[in-house]
């Protein structure tokens, strides 16, 4: 009863670690099993891919009799056959056990790996022996790495081979169904009657589809090879309807009277919808219809300029906004703008340009219908717009716009106060104001100005006051420019003018400079001169108001004297009397500004 227990036990430990290390070489040997089917499924698809290519030009050319397609048939069958079979004796050597001593072999476990997977059932050992050796072997085989003992190099190398001929081969299916199907049946069966087959007879059609012109003429070209009759073309609308079928097409060309090859043409006139087609004619032998595969022509306008959007990125120095013309390509704009061209087109659009009057070539941006291109304007030009779609189709006679440039003209400047040559007033203080205009904006505004020295014989230094302005189209500044801060002395002149920049590039051709005024103080001497010249004017002023009021007097005395004896004055009596009144009050106003003047020199 006690062995029967511990058996128990002992199946049920070695079931544990007989599934990690089975699984893990199950694993193994299960993949290489599956490389190694891979590996003879492409060299026998290589074989028979080359073999029946090589057999179906051979047959082309010469017309195999049924003798030498059976032993090509058997030759194949033979050389497969000892391929299989070597195949088989390669699988069969493919197992747990095998693998187990691959893997000692790559990493030298010191067969640890091939005790544990022999010993699992044994109950020959101790039953912790199998299982520290188990423990062993599990840690030992996580270790090992699949691409070590396993290699895909050779099924990677068989599969590259069959890689050419299995792509010629599928063409050559696509290309050429009827004749695949013809040669395939002589290859697998060599006793097979060609009569029963139009082998001979095949039916090629030109163009296989096509994207034309709306409006354009189109030439279908129906390509027949052996004895044919009533070759037609048949017309269909896209909903799937027969919509015409053309009459049995006369030959136009005998390309090869050996081989019978025929060209029969048919030209559509103005063609505006899209249609399907296909080509069918009968072999004149078995009375077999024989029929190409339908193909399509579809119909588009020429591409054009659906939509059109300019974008003006004017000069920053404008300080002038964005700008965007909808549906107009005419640019007028201030020199120096970069214009944005985005559009669409009715087609999808494989490239396209912007070619200007110039000579000059800006390649467009292409996003489907969409395209996109830069213009930088400097002078009076013309551009077109020229696309082509993803059909090859161009735009003939595209819409010239033309490219007009404003030219940007310089600013100008004035000194309009005081506007003249003056002396300095005892304040040093000089009340300024200065004018400038421009087309868009004025940038800088500066006043220059230099100290001519009577005393110090040097060269003036040229220096500047800086304003602070809105960049406007007309400025004005109101200054009053101290000239105690500059340190002015009797007999210096200071010259200045103010000068306007509008921020265009290059700067000299837009840097503009006012008329020059000087500013003069006077020296002891000038001054001395100038009092004598006052006083001088003040003695004749007074000599001549005495002499006046002298001869008011004689004329007021005579007039009273002619009014002592009348009663009521006349009306020109009263206005002689208004008249001296005036003047009177003229003389007295005359004598206090001449007083004034005397106080002050």
């Amino acid at each position: 009863m006690t062995s029967i227990i511990e058996h128990g036990i002992f199946l049920l430990i070695m079931k544990q670690y007989k599934n990690a290390i089975s699984e893990y070489l199950k694993y193994f040997t299960t993949i290489k099993f599956t490389i190694e089917i891979c590996n003879s499924i492409s060299i026998i698809l290589f074989v028979f891919f080359l073999w029946f290519l090589g057999f179906v030009a051979v047959d082309n050319i010469l017309h195999l009799n049924i003798f030498f397609r059976w032993v090509n048939l058997l030759s194949f069958i033979f050389l497969i056959s000892l391929y299989i079979k070597n195949s088989y004796l390669v699988l069969k050597n493919v197992s747990p056990i095998n693998t187990a001593v691959e893997i000692e072999d790559k990493y030298n476990f010191k067969d640890q790996v091939i005790s544990a997977f022999q010993l699992e059932n044994s109950k020959e050992y101790p039953l912790y022996f199998i299982e520290n050796l188990n423990k062993n072997a599990i840690k030992f085989i996580k270790k090992v790495k699949l691409t070590n003992i396993i290699s895909l190099k050779e099924l990677y190398k068989n599969l590259f081979k069959a890689l050419f001929p299995g792509v010629a081969f599928i063409i050559y299916v696509y290309l050429f169904p009827s004749n695949f199907k013809i040669s395939f049946n002589r290859f697998i069966n060599p006793a097979f009657k060609l009569k029963q087959y139009h082998r001979l007879v095949k039916i090629d059609i030109q163009p296989k589809g096509a994207v034309i012109i709306e409006g354009e003429s189109l030439k279908i070209n129906l390509i027949t090879y052996g004895k044919v009759k009533s070759p037609k073309i048949v017309f269909i609308n896209p909903s799937g309807n027969k919509i015409k079928e053309t009459p049995a097409l006369s030959k136009t060309t005998n390309i090869s009277q050996t081989n019978k090859k025929y060209i029969y043409s048919f030209l559509l006139n103005n063609v505006y919808d899209n249609f399907k087609y296909y080509g069918e004619t009968i072999q004149t032998r078995d009375n077999i219809p024989v029929t190409t595969k339908e193909y399509a022509i579809k119909v588009v306008k020429r591409p054009y300029v659906k939509k059109l959007r300019l974008i003006y990125y004017y000069p920053s120095y404008t300080y002038l906004k964005t700008k965007i013309i909808e549906d107009n390509g005419h640019i007028e704009s201030v020199e120096k703008t970069t214009i944005k061209i985005t559009g669409e087109a009715n087609n999808p659009l494989k490239n396209g340009k912007i070619l200007l009057k110039s000579g000059r070539v800006v390649p467009l941006k292409i996003n489907g219908k969409r395209f996109t291109g830069n213009l930088f304007v400097t002078r009076n030009n013309e551009y077109s717009i020229l696309l082509t779609d993803v059909y090859g189709h161009k735009n003939i006679n595209p819409v010239k716009y033309q490219i007009l440039v404003i030219k940007d003209n310089p600013p100008a400047v004035e000194i309009t106060r005081p506007g003249m040559d003056i002396e300095i007033e005892e304040s040093l203080k000089v009340p300024l104001e200065i004018y400038a205009q421009d087309d868009y904006a004025v940038n800088t505004l500066s006043l220059y100005y230099k100290i001519r020295r009577a005393y110090v014989q040097i060269s003036p230094e040229l220096k500047k006051i800086d304003f602070e302005i809105k960049p406007e189209a007309e400025v004005k500044i109101n200054y009053e420019w101290d000239l105690n801060k500059i340190r002015i002395a009797p007999g210096d002149v200071v010259e200045y003018y103010a000068q306007v920049w509008d921020g265009y590039k290059p700067k000299e051709s837009h840097l503009v400079n006012s008329k020059k005024y000087f500013i003069k103080f006077p020296t002891i001497e000038d001054m001395y001169r100038q009092l004598n010249k006052e006083q001088t004017r003040n003695v004749i002023s007074l000599k001549e108001l005495l002499e006046e009021q002298e001869r008011m007097a004689k004329e007021t005395e005579k007039l009273i004297k002619s009014l002592e004896s009348k009663k009521e004055l006349s009306y020109i009596e009263k206005k002689e009397i208004e008249k001296l009144k005036e003047t009177q009050q003229r003389i007295l106003k005359n004598t206090k500004k001449l007083a004034e003047n005397l106080k002050e020199t």
